[in-house]
């Protein structure tokens, strides 16, 4: 059995997760059809949304710049989660 998310989906900044997540799900699903014939399962759980504590104060690294050129599509996707949830 594995774990996943039903934030599989692939999108700007979040790439490295969401491919983690298929890769998972793939994997799963490759068992199934390698193990079915001896009455075995490949079951891959995928939990839905839940609120955790990850993006209350003090959880999150303070922002570092890196390359510049990244400033709009991370501004873009970092100031709603700021915003939204606290």
């Amino acid at each position: 059995m594995n774990i996943s998310t039903v934030a599989h989906s692939g999108g700007p900044y979040g790439g490295l997760y969401g491919s983690t997540k298929w890769a998972l799900r793939g994997l799963s699903a490759s068992l199934q059809e390698e193990i079915s014939h001896f009455g075995l399962r490949s079951t891959c759980i995928d939990f839905g949304f839940f609120r955790t504590s990850v993006l209350e104060d003090g959880q999150r690294a303070p922002k570092v710049r890196r390359i510049e050129d990244y400033k709009t599509l991370v501004d873009s996707r970092e100031n709603p989660v700021e915003g939204e949830f606290y």
